[in-house]
């Protein structure tokens, strides 16, 4: 989505405002007044507006780091294999047995 500048972001945000949120008519009326971009298409208009209402930004969320959750605790390892072995069994019970709170488990 950020394959444009952000003054060209903001200049979208405000045709689509005049517009009354038409992205249509924002759209024609970003090609009058800027002839010389670009000219996204209708939908971009609505992203761009509602990115900035959703997240107070038109800048794309950037991931910085990915947090890996492959490993699993012993408690989540031994809840899913009493649960494989009766699948009827109640987590009430499960909890229990291992001698904690069905909350946690």
């Amino acid at each position: 989505m950020n394959c444009f500048a952000f003054n060209e972001m903001v200049d979208m945000h405000l045709c689509y405002d005049a517009a009354h949120s038409n992205a249509y008519a924002a759209r024609r009326l970003y090609a009058q007044l800027f002839p010389w971009h670009v000219i996204p298409s209708h939908v971009y208009f609505s992203i761009v507006y509602c990115r900035l209402h959703e997240t107070g930004s038109l800048q794309g969320h950037v991931v910085k780091y990915v947090r890996c959750c492959d490993a699993r605790d012993p408690l989540e390892e031994t809840l899913l294999e009493r649960v494989a072995e009766d699948p009827w069994t109640s987590i009430r019970v499960v909890a229990g047995q291992l001698g904690n709170l069905h909350t946690t488990v």
